[in-house]
């Protein structure tokens, strides 16, 4: 079976990050670079996910 994309696996997160509340409405959320280490994937990767 196919593994799914990377930026699909980390917009799935992110996305179920702000639904439980982590970051408030209006907050920022934090930096596409700082996500991206605390990911462990590369920036284009991130700015895929943030777009999706």
């Amino acid at each position: 079976m196919p593994r799914e994309a990377p930026y699909l696996a980390t917009a799935d997160v992110v996305r179920a990050r702000i639904m439980a509340g982590e970051w408030g409405i209006g907050e920022r959320l934090p930096s596409r670079a700082r996500l991206a280490v605390e990911y462990g994937v590369g920036r284009n990767v991130m700015q895929r996910a943030m777009d999706r």
